[in-house]
């Protein structure tokens, strides 16, 4: 056999093996793909705070569409993007950090926390900004004075306590004396709520600039 054809048949044998990596890699790339039933309930809540049933159901909850759409075009499921979330909001972690779990990208991770984040807010924001619910009825708020004064407070018409914090942020390139507080010595932004006592947020108010004290948010 001369050169010219065993370098052929080297070609040819150096194909079929690339060809066969290629699919390998295609498969491997497959199995990566997300599955909350693999994660076991014990590392759900380490994870995400909820357990396998109780995600399933928030996400019915939340109404969340079957699959999710994001800015860069990828679509991502919404067990897998209310997952993505769930871990993101689990302090302390950053992108990167959700990586090993999801295998995806930064920038897909942030779309995905991004579009998540939006679908929520569109859909349920209103839980937050009217006090017209029905879970906030004339009974109701009786029972949550009648339990704040059984817990020995003065009044007899309390029903929620007003609570701000401030959510610190990089010091921004403009406007940053319009976002830093000097009570904590940080830039960021502000928000006002009201928490009843079964632990529920019935109202939040901001973001304000983070330099403007408590009393003038409302």
């Amino acid at each position: 056999m001369d050169n010219a054809t065993l370098c052929a048949a080297f070609e040819d044998v150096l194909d079929d093996d690339v060809l066969a990596l290629r699919h390998i890699c295609l498969e491997i790339e497959h199995l990566k793909d997300f599955d909350l039933n693999s994660v076991e309930d014990e590392r759900c809540v380490v994870e995400f705070r909820f357990d396998r049933a109780d995600i399933e159901s928030l996400a019915e909850e939340l109404q969340l569409p079957v699959e999710l759409v994001c800015d860069n075009g990828i679509r991502v499921g919404r067990i897998e993007a209310l997952c993505i979330l769930l871990r993101r909001l689990a302090y302390p972690n950053r992108l990167c950090d959700l990586q090993p779990l999801f295998r995806r990208s930064l920038g897909d991770l942030s779309y995905i926390v991004n579009v998540t984040v939006k679908e929520i807010h569109d859909r349920h924001q209103r839980l937050l900004t009217d006090l017209n619910q029905p879970w906030l009825n004339h009974g109701r708020i009786r029972e949550f004075a009648a339990a704040i004064r059984d817990a020995g407070s003065p009044l007899a018409n309390c029903w929620g306590f007003i609570d701000g914090t401030l959510r610190p942020m990089c010091r921004p390139s403009a406007d940053q004396r319009m976002v830093f507080n000097g009570q904590k010595r940080v830039h960021g932004l502000k928000f006002q709520s009201v928490m009843v006592p079964n632990g529920l947020i019935a109202n939040l108010y901001g973001p304000v600039e983070g330099k403007r004290h408590d009393s003038g948010e409302l």
